[in-house]
């Protein structure tokens, strides 16, 4: 199997008309607990080779904890056997969010709203990313 493409939240911190997920802010992600659950359940390191995990969204920089949270236990799962990807609007992303992405071994990061079709209007507002309760 070459890759896995997993859209971990549909929160967004843009409402693009063209969504094909429905994503927008405030949109519906998975909980730490889910996201475990379903790393458990991919594919064993020994039985299907994966060359590639891309995580996406909605925007997953919007819920760190939960990026970081997957990230992490995709790591423990395949080690440096899998590549660890991510796809980005790119309004969230800056110096501290590379060095944390980099640290939780995310090989290559793709910037998918760097177009005519994906508003700018979130970057003249800073962004909040969202917190987990508890």
């Amino acid at each position: 199997m070459d890759s896995i493409y997993w859209v971990v939240s549909r929160d967004c911190n843009q409402r693009c008309p063209h969504c094909y997920n429905n994503s927008e802010p405030g949109a519906p992600g998975l909980s730490l607990e889910q996201a475990s659950r379903c790393i458990a359940r991919l594919p064993e390191p020994r039985d299907v080779p994966l060359d590639r995990v891309i995580l996406s969204g909605g925007e997953v920089l919007v819920w760190p904890e939960l990026l970081f949270h997957t990230l992490a236990g995709l790591h423990d799962r395949y080690g440096a056997a899998v590549e660890l990807m991510v796809q980005t609007n790119g309004d969230l992303l800056d110096e501290a969010m590379l060095d944390r992405l980099l640290a939780h071994h995310v090989c290559r990061i793709d910037v998918s709203g760097m177009d005519k079709y994906h508003p700018k209007s979130t970057v003249s507002a800073p962004a909040r990313p969202r917190r987990f309760a508890g």
